[in-house]
């Protein structure tokens, strides 16, 4: 039976705590959206198949509305059209509603959920400390000592630098030389002469 504290499987651990705690991390400073939250929450909702079965009906009612002459059956006409135009009020209300529930959800996940990412994020962060993949002089990056030493703590002479800090800096560093150098060459436009 493999135990926990046999060092390949603490390892192997602290490796996928660290993982997750950049994804959390990420997740909540909102460099990664993974959109669960609106296709959780709003994809099966009540309000979401109302506005789906209200859709079907008013498309049917306008391929109705479309099959009825204009000039020869007026009254007709105009009895269909005014079904249309009440479904066509009912859904844009419904529409309305969505958009206010999704704001509210929205706020609701900017407070609560990235607050709950950020605080599992340091949790996961803090639990693969002894991840140390390099220690370098404290002198060489003197101002920046605790970041790279994040989570753990910087001794006198030598910082040890955690693969959680690692992760991070490099992920930021390839996503500010994509935004600063990569993105730019592809707006180029190129003008007609």
């Amino acid at each position: 039976m493999i135990s926990l504290d046999e060092p390949i499987v603490s390892d192997t651990l602290a490796v996928l705590q660290c993982f997750t705690a950049v994804l959390l991390l990420f997740m909540a400073i909102g460099i990664v959206d993974l959109g669960l939250w609106n296709r959780i929450l709003f994809r099966f909702s009540a309000l979401q198949r109302k506005i789906s079965a209200k859709t079907e009906e008013l498309k049917r009612e306008q391929e109705a509305l479309a099959k009825i002459p204009m000039m020869k059956e007026f009254a007709a006409y105009a009895k269909k059209k005014r079904i249309v135009d009440k479904l066509e009020e009912e859904l844009k209300d419904l529409l309305k509603s969505r958009s206010q529930n999704k704001m509210t959800g929205a706020f609701v996940w900017n407070l609560g959920g990235r607050s709950v990412c950020l605080f599992l994020a340091t949790h996961l962060a803090k639990q693969s400390a002894d991840l140390v993949i390099a220690t370098i002089p404290a002198q060489a990056l003197t101002p920046f000592n605790a970041l790279l030493a994040y989570p753990n703590s910087t001794q006198e002479e030598t910082t040890p630098v955690s693969l959680f800090a690692f992760l991070i800096h490099l992920t930021m560093v390839s996503k500010i030389f994509h935004q600063r150098i990569l993105a730019p060459k592809n707006n180029i436009k190129i003008s007609d002469k």
